[in-house]
């Protein structure tokens, strides 16, 4: 039995590691990433809603999060995803999944001549993010401001720190600013319905971005087809854990309760169903913060010490996966399949801790929904759909990936 010292101290020990983590994240990533909580600097942008939530630096602590509970989650019914054309052998170098080559979707991601509005003004946008904890969430900013300066539009960044409600109110107030187009993370896709209608009203396009919003006014959704990732991920899983483990394993899984990370579980479990001798011990749900996403990991660990193989469904639960191993001494005994990248990651798959990561292309999707937002601005038309590749990253194709991200 862990005795209260004993707890106590490897508290300490998670939290030094995940800082740790939070540090080289910040720093080695280089141009290529943000880091966890790094520095979100404002594009010139106009002013942000009353009572919204701007966002011109990323915080410098994690938001205050909730204690994971130890219950699996009742799974929600997924919105619908973007259907893969292309689905690559997961051990290419590097391996896409989602991969669309609808001549629709190339356009939409073209590049756009400046937005203007009647009577030659700038086009402003309005951009709510999901929280600005994981690396994720910056990339896809940095995307989403790069691409409104490049298209000459004025940009407003808000942080709803991963509040349904406050995006909800947040988006209010962008129909009442009158800007030229919203695009938005949703926290609760289908909460949104009432405020996508006002915006339609009031003839204001929105882009869904990483989240499926199934919502018939719905100017377009930009993102990774998560199930269908999930599914290539698990395939890889069991061809691992067959030639590793004689297909064989006592698996844990942590996933937050969001409609993303619900398809993630979901994609991953279909394909892990081929090997009738993984056992899934404990399904953990926790809220998507660092804190939370850590706490829950500790929580299945602690609960399952006869796990010997983990599935997490985003980029801080990978990093709570590590330190929380790490502090045990038991780092690389446990193998960790997961989603999302950043530097620190990168070096856990060529050690062998991580075995397989789905990597998204957050820039590009941020790119991507301004670039679709300015094209309907200035009376195009984009697809409704519009997926963006994923790609499976493995021992085998690591150092392409570094290569790719310039680290």
């Amino acid at each position: 039995m862990t005795t209260d010292n004993e707890h106590d101290e490897r508290r300490r020990s998670i939290q030094q590691t995940r800082r740790r983590f939070l540090m080289v994240a910040g720093v080695g990533a280089g141009s290529a990433a943000l880091g966890l909580l790094a520095a979100c600097s404002p594009s010139p942008s106009t002013s942000a809603p009353a009572g919204a939530t701007t966002a011109p630096a990323a915080p410098t602590t994690a938001a205050a999060a909730t204690t994971a509970p130890t219950a699996t989650a009742a799974p929600a019914k997924p919105a619908t995803a973007a259907s893969p054309v292309v689905a690559a052998s997961p051990v290419a170098a590097p391996s896409q999944v989602a991969v669309s080559s609808s001549p629709s979707a190339a356009a939409a991601a073209s590049p756009v001549p400046a937005a203007l509005v009647a009577g030659g003004g700038k086009a402003t946008l309005g951009f709510i993010t999901f929280n600005f904890q994981a690396q994720f969430f910056n990339d896809l900013a940095s995307g989403v401001k790069d691409a409104a300066a490049k298209g000459g539009a004025d940009v407003t960044v808000l942080d709803p720190q991963s509040k349904p409600e406050t995006q909800v109110q947040m988006m209010e107030n962008l129909i009442t600013q009158k800007v030229n187009a919203i695009i938005i993370i949703a926290a609760d896709p289908q909460g949104m319905g009432p405020s996508i209608q006002k915006a339609a009203d009031a003839k204001i396009p929105v882009i869904g971005v990483d989240a499926i919003i199934d919502n018939p006014q719905m100017t377009a959704n930009v993102g990774t087809a998560n199930r269908d990732a999930s599914k290539q991920l698990g395939d890889y899983a069991v061809k691992w854990l067959k030639d590793n483990k004689g297909g064989k394993a006592n698996m844990g899984i942590v996933f937050a309760t969001t409609p993303i990370q619900i398809e993630r579980k979901d994609g991953f479990k279909e394909a892990i169903a081929a090997l009738p001798d993984v056992k899934i011990l404990q399904e953990v749900s926790t809220q998507n913060t660092l804190e939370a996403a850590t706490a829950g990991v500790e929580n299945l660990i602690q609960a399952n010490p006869n796990m010997d193989t983990i599935f997490v469904t985003s980029e801080l639960a990978v990093q709570g996966s590590l330190a929380s191993f790490e502090s045990r001494g038991s780092l690389g005994k446990v193998p960790i399949f997961g989603w999302d990248v950043t530097v620190p990651f990168l070096d856990a798959v060529q050690a062998g801790n991580i075995i397989g990561l789905v990597q998204q292309q957050p820039k590009d999707e941020g790119r991507i929904a301004v670039e679709s937002a300015l094209k309907v601005i200035g009376g195009g038309s984009v697809p409704k759909s519009i997926p963006v590749p994923a790609v499976l990253v493995t021992k085998e194709n690591v150092q392409d990936v570094r290569k790719s991200l310039g680290s």
